[in-house]
C-alpha cells in the first residue's frame, strides 16, 4: 500500500535524488535507486491509481526491463493477458500477425504496482504535487514543490531525474531542453470501456487503419477494453471530434463501435511525435516520454520510458556519490541508441500513414505471415546495452 511524504518532510530538506513523475519510468528509476540504498523522493501531480488509456501494452523487451529490475512476477502477480496476435485492418483487407511474449495490464495497476515496490525499497512517495526547478548550484538542484491546498515548499536533490511526460512542465525556461515537435505530429486520445462489443476478444490487439489516423484496441485484465487512437488534428475537427473520428476509422474497417462511445470518458494528449536535442545536463537526467516520443506500434512505448528509467538510474546512483560530466555524456549516448529503436516504430508509423504503402504492408503481412512476424519481432527488439551498469 502505497504511504504519502507530507510535503512539510520535504521543505528544504536533502535528497540524493528526486524523480518527477511516477509513470513507469519515473517509478523503475526510484525503484532501482532505492534498492541502491539512496534516499529518493518520487513527485507526481496526479493522484494515484490514475486514469490512463495508453501503454498498456508490454512486449519482450518491457519484461526484460521488468526482470532486470527483480519485478519478473509483476505481470503474472496481477493477472496480465498474455497477447497471441495482431490484427491489422485497412477498409476490406486484414492480416492476422503472430505476436512475441507480450501482455495487457491496465495501467491503474501497472503503474500503481511499481510505485508500491519503489516504497516497499524505501522510496518516499508525494502525489498530487506540482513541481519546478527553482536553482541549479554546482553540487544540487533546489526543487518547488506546491500541492492543493499547501503553502509552496522547497526541496534539495543531488541529482534530478524528470520522468514527468509529454506534457510536462518541470523545465519549462530551460531553453537547452526544450522540445522540438514533429508538423506532420498527430495526437493521441483514448477511452477505457466498462461494457465493449463482444466481437473484442481478449489476446489480441486489434488495429483499424485509416487515412486520418488509427485504432488500437485491447482487452484488459478485468475485461474491459483499451481503446488508444493516433490522430490527425484535421480528421478530428472534420469528424466532429475524436469519438467521431474514432468510429468512422473502424467503420471504415469493418468493426463495431460501442453506442455509449460518444458518452464515454475520452482522455488526450499533446502532439505525440517530439524530441529534445539534450536529455542530460549537470546532475540531471530526462526519461520516458519527457525525452520524446514517436508514434509506437504494438507496445513500445511502456519499454523505451522502462529503458530509460533503468538506465538513468544507474548512471544518477553513481552521480550521488560522485558527480562527473561523463555522466551526462553517457546518457545523451545511450539514448542515442534508443532513439534509433524507435526509428523502426518511427517507420512503421509512416508506412501506416500512406494509402498505397499501408494496402501494400498488409496485403503483405496476409500472404507472409511468418515473415511479418519476424518483422514485429525485429521492432521491437532493443538492445539490452541501453540500461546496463
Amino acid at each position: 500500500m502505497i504511504t504519502v511524504a507530507p510535503i512539510v518532510d520535504s521543505v528544504l530538506r536533502m535528497w540524493d535524488c528526486i524523480v518527477v513523475g511516477a509513470g513507469p519510468a519515473g517509478a523503475i528509476a526510484a525503484l532501482r535507486l532505492a534498492k541502491h540504498g539512496h534516499e529518493v523522493l518520487l513527485v507526481d501531480k496526479a493522484s494515484f491509481p490514475r486514469y490512463k488509456v495508453c501503454g498498456c501494452c508490454l512486449n519482450s523487451v518491457a519484461q526484460e526491463v521488468l526482470a532486470e529490475a527483480g519485478l519478473e512476477n509483476l505481470l503474472r502477480s496481477q493477472q496480465a493477458v498474455q497477447l497471441d496476435e495482431l490484427q491489422l485492418f485497412d477498409g476490406n483487407r486484414k492480416a492476422y500477425i503472430k505476436l512475441p511474449s507480450s501482455y495487457s495490464l491496465s495501467r491503474e495497476k501497472f503503474d500503481l504496482s511499481l510505485i508500491d515496490f519503489a516504497v516497499d525499497q524505501g522510496c518516499r512517495f508525494l502525489p498530487n504535487t506540482l513541481v519546478h526547478v527553482s536553482k541549479s548550484d554546482e553540487d544540487f538542484h533546489t526543487i518547488q514543490l506546491a500541492g492543493p491546498g499547501t503553502e509552496v515548499g522547497f526541496a534539495r536533490a543531488k541529482v534530478l531525474i524528470v520522468a514527468d511526460g509529454l506534457s510536462g512542465r518541470t523545465l519549462d525556461g530551460r531553453d537547452e531542453f526544450k522540445p522540438i515537435v514533429s508538423g506532420k505530429s498527430r495526437f493521441g486520445a483514448g477511452v477505457i470501456l466498462d461494457e465493449p462489443p463482444s466481437f473484442y476478444e481478449s489476446g489480441k490487439i486489434y488495429m483499424a487503419c485509416g487515412s486520418g489516423g488509427y485504432v488500437g484496441l485491447v482487452r484488459l485484465e478485468d475485461g474491459r477494453l483499451d481503446v488508444a487512437a493516433a490522430l490527425d488534428p484535421s480528421y478530428s475537427r472534420k469528424a466532429s471530434g475524436v469519438p467521431g473520428a474514432a468510429a468512422d476509422i473502424l467503420a471504415g474497417c469493418g468493426l463495431p463501435a460501442p453506442s455509449t462511445w460518444k458518452d464515454s470518458h475520452w482522455a488526450g494528449t499533446q502532439v505525440l511525435t517530439r524530441r529534445r536535442d539534450r536529455v542530460a545536463g549537470h546532475r540531471l537526467f530526462i526519461a520516458g516520454d519527457a525525452c520524446g516520443y514517436p508514434e509506437p506500434f504494438t507496445g513500445e512505448g511502456i519499454a523505451w520510458a522502462l529503458q530509460s528509467g533503468l538506465a538513468t538510474a544507474n548512471l544518477a546512483s553513481r552521480g550521488i556519490r560522485e558527480w562527473q560530466p561523463a555522466l551526462s555524456t553517457a546518457w545523451q549516448d545511450r539514448y542515442r541508441i534508443l532513439r534509433k529503436q524507435q526509428s523502426r516504430s518511427a517507420l512503421v508509423a509512416r508506412t501506416l500513414r500512406n494509402e498505397t504503402t499501408r494496402r501494400l504492408l498488409i496485403n503483405s503481412a496476409a500472404t507472409f505471415p511468418s515473415i511479418a512476424a519476424t518483422a514485429v519481432k525485429y521492432i521491437t527488439s532493443v538492445r539490452s546495452a541501453v540500461w546496463q551498469g
